[in-house]
């Protein structure tokens, strides 16, 4: 979990390594105690004052994390395009990928830019901001609004959902980096954040081992003799702990490979899955509505596992909005959408698909060279059906697209070198292929 986080909030040249690290913590401490659904991270050019702070209410004191801070509409606080140096949007539960959504701060009138609901931009997200340069200006600061969730009592059992925000602004102090000014939050609550949130910014190191047991497991299985148990063994530590990507990638493997360990084993496997899956993992969503038969039930788990970040699932919600060949309705619109989703990931089905809905205007106006962007996308990961369009595409100038006998003869020496030229050449000939 938060690998996407802790990547996005990781020091750059001007910026102090001891204060990003306090801001990954508190970033991965609001996302961890209070659960948003999203969790948009936006780094600023430098400082930035507590000022901000006026766009969520005026300060009192409280006891808990919203108490003085409980106005229930909060405002985006106007800072302009330019002062933006990044933003990224994390989806929960394990803020690993990005999710595509408009900028938050745009060019606009300044009467405007004062009457931006938060929870018109979304409603159900936490929004973090940080500084950049605080190696060369010696202070950092971090401001989050939080419209939803909030941050638990200790003992987690009395969650109130209110609006609230807090500011936080640090400076270097005999070499360490420590809060001078705070709004919104005590030092004991900042305290709790950070260390819930270094813990899990430590517990994503395992991500590695992870990534490794992956690799080590799919050698394993290269040599058919290999026993379930010994993969089972690779996994058992992950699986004690309780942690969600290795219930999924030991299920996933059960599955994969046809292993038969028996009715018993077989639920065990199914349970864990399940278990996966019910956390919110994505992945584990999309491969368990292969347990059901076709119909509504199998449709929900796909458009769950799509929203909740499954490539492939946001890939086949794409291409199930284009044919309509499912429950749900056909609707070329939402097609462009979700093919959009995953290209932009780097699916290059997604961005074959995506290309060829803009040459034909499906669901978006046509527009060749948007539709070249993305098969040319699609091509240079060797998709071969992108291969073979585009060198048709330059032979007989088609959807808009001039005819290059130059391009068109690179890309059919490209496109015969694929298996989908060899099989097409089998079945109808080289006029065929």
């Amino acid at each position: 979990m938060f690998d996407g986080v802790t990547e996005f909030t990781s020091a750059e040249p001007g910026d102090s390594a001891e204060f990003m690290r306090k801001v990954q913590a508190l970033v991965v401490g609001v996302a961890r105690d209070c659960e948003p659904a999203r969790l948009y991270v936006i780094r600023i050019d430098n400082w930035f004052g507590p000022k901000w702070m006026r766009f969520a209410g005026k300060f009192s004191a409280g006891k808990h994390f919203y108490a003085g801070l409980h106005k229930v509409t909060l405002h985006v606080p106007p800072f302009v395009p330019h002062r933006v140096v990044a933003e990224r949007v994390f989806a929960g539960p394990n803020y690993d990928e990005t999710v595509v959504r408009p900028p938050l701060h745009i060019e606009c009138a300044s009467m405007l830019a004062l009457t931006r609901r938060i929870a018109d931009v979304d409603k159900e997200a936490a929004f973090i901001w940080f500084s950049s340069d605080s190696e060369t200006q010696l202070r950092g600061s971090i401001m989050a609004y939080l419209p939803v969730a909030v941050l638990p009592p200790p003992n987690r059992r009395d969650w109130r959902k209110r609006s609230g925000a807090f500011y936080m602004g640090f400076s270097q102090r005999q070499g360490r980096w420590e809060p001078a000014m705070l709004r919104g939050i005590s030092r004991g609550e900042a305290a709790h954040l950070e260390e819930s949130g270094n813990t899990s910014v430590d517990n994503s190191l395992f991500k590695a081992e992870k990534r490794r047991l992956v690799d080590e497991t799919k050698l394993l299985l290269e040599d058919d003799a290999t026993e379930w148990t010994t993969v089972e063994a690779l996994w058992r530590l992950f699986v004690e702990r309780n942690d969600v990507d290795a219930q999924f990638h030991l299920a996933d493997f059960y599955l994969d490979y046809g292993f038969d360990g028996g009715p018993q084993k077989e639920m065990e496997i199914k349970g864990l899955l399940r278990l996966a899956a019910n956390r919110g993992h994505p992945d584990a969503t999309y491969r368990l509505r292969q347990q059901y038969p076709e119909g509504t039930k199998r449709d929900a788990l796909l458009l769950k596992a799509g929203e909740l970040g499954s490539l492939e699932a946001q890939r086949d919600l794409g291409a199930l909005y284009a044919t309509g060949d499912w429950t749900g309705p056909r609707d070329s619109v939402r097609a462009i959408e979700w093919y959009r989703r995953a290209a932009e990931r780097g699916h290059p089905d997604a961005q074959y698909n995506l290309g060829f809905m803009y040459l034909l205007g499906e669901g978006v106006q046509i527009d060749p060279q948007e539709g070249l962007k993305w098969l040319r996308r699609s091509a240079d990961q060797e998709d071969e059906c992108a291969i073979r369009l585009l060198a048709d595409l330059y032979r007989d100038g088609k959807h808009g697209i001039a005819a290059d006998a130059v391009e068109a003869q690179l890309w059919q020496e490209r496109y015969r070198k694929t298996d989908l030229y060899r099989l097409r050449k089998e079945k109808w000939g080289e006029e065929g292929a």
